[in-house]
């Protein structure tokens, strides 16, 4: 099973071309933004491919009926992956890699869970205008520099470093004189889209803090060009009403297969 290198990650792109789900996640990778490994069937012609991306979320593109290849995955994905995994997840277009991706998970405790998606339309956009009039007395919302980005444990391993957010990523935060109350970060960026994220200190929530952290990276997408994309999953009412309050309208479901890893 052929493993391509940066250089060659364009013979995989087609096969994802018209890909329907968390597009930002698979083509941080194939763009070569954020780390992750690509592998095919065949390196001259391919016709299936695998992306696995340092977010633990893994997808498959092309003809679901290779079955050397899906037991080629297996083994990488069960085996060599699974190592530094608690959970992994499996998507894949479709009824056909659906069930390839349940042949390929049997027998690992777990089930499908959906992933709601999240866009930004315009109208949603122009919500956010005025964000600044929101910012509370002695809070000041700033840029995360390389000493806030060093907080956020899972930057350097989703930007191959902390070097590699400062220079391709884009993050704000609210501060106060305790420090950080809440950030917001890309998770990652491809096809055009930023994946975000938001967290906020539990002694700081329920302020419009989150808000305003990603207002202001929102608003920094948008002046660059990039499209914000927000996920989360199903279930997740909090994250549900945040996006809705951000101005994002529901685009459709992401189907997931999730396997726990037994250590």
């Amino acid at each position: 099973m052929p493993e391509l290198n940066l250089e060659n990650y364009h013979r995989a792109r087609p096969l994802f071309a018209d890909y329907p789900y968390q597009r930002a996640l698979v083509f941080s990778v194939l763009d070569g933004c954020n780390p992750g490994r690509v592998f095919v069937d065949d390196t001259d012609s391919p016709a299936a491919a695998f992306v696995a991306s340092a977010t633990e979320f893994n997808f498959f593109a092309g003809q679901a009926s290779c079955p050397r290849f899906l037991e080629e995955i297996k083994a990488l994905v069960f085996n060599e992956m699974a190592r530094s995994m608690a959970t992994v997840f499996l998507s894949g277009p479709g009824e056909d890699w659906s069930g390839a991706i349940e042949r390929l998970a049997q027998g690992y405790e777990g089930g499908w869970a959906k992933r709601a998606e999240f866009e930004l339309p315009p109208s949603g956009a122009a919500r956010l205008a005025g964000w600044r009039a929101n910012i509370p007395a002695g809070l000041r919302v700033e840029r995360i520099d390389r000493a806030a980005a060093e907080q956020i444990g899972w930057l350097s391993p989703f930007w191959g470093s902390v070097e590699g957010f400062l220079q391709r990523g884009v993050g704000f935060q609210v501060v106060g004189p305790q420090g950080t109350l809440s950030h917001c970060c890309s998770v990652v960026i491809g096809a055009g889209q930023v994946e975000i994220d938001v967290e906020t200190a539990e002694a700081h929530r329920r302020r419009g803090l989150a808000w305003l952290a990603a207002a202001a990276l929102i608003e920094d997408c948008l002046e660059q060009g990039l499209a914000p994309h927000w996920s989360c999953w199903s279930e997740n009412h909090p994250s549900i009403a945040l996006a809705e309050k951000l101005g994002f309208a529901l685009a459709g479901y992401t189907p997931v297969r999730y396997a726990i890893i037994p250590h």
